[in-house]
């Protein structure tokens, strides 16, 4: 009898440190604010052990990296999105789960943070 397996493997980047300028406020876009990005990247994990066969997370860290440091946002949820569309757009990835956190952006909180899931 032939089964039907659905596969859902996932890779999770956790605490990605970036900065950009990130806010509503005068004051918050005076100079790039520190963020901390979270990732869970849904794939198909293969039998290979090559590289070639699988997600460079280096490469797509570094890609990410450089990608919002060069933009500005003044929402932490635009943010998130921006991140979602350039992992999709530019990575073999299916599905990804996206945590933007901001922190100390209130005295008396220590982070803001927005999660999102998107797909193809």
């Amino acid at each position: 009898m032939d089964k039907l397996f659905l596969r859902q493997d996932s890779l999770s980047i956790k605490g990605l440190r970036s900065e950009c300028i990130l806010g509503v406020y005068e004051w918050e876009r005076k100079a790039p604010r520190k963020v901390l990005i979270n990732l869970e990247l849904f794939l198909t994990v293969t039998k290979s052990d090559k590289l070639e066969d699988t997600l460079d997370y280096a490469e797509l860290t570094q890609q990410l990296d450089t990608h919002i440091r060069t933009s500005q946002f003044q929402l932490i949820e635009s943010l998130a999105e921006h991140i979602a569309e350039f992992i999709i757009t530019a990575f073999s990835v299916n599905r990804v789960r996206v945590e933007v956190i901001k922190p100390n952006v209130l005295k008396n909180v220590e982070q803001v943070s927005i999660l999102i899931e998107r797909s193809q």
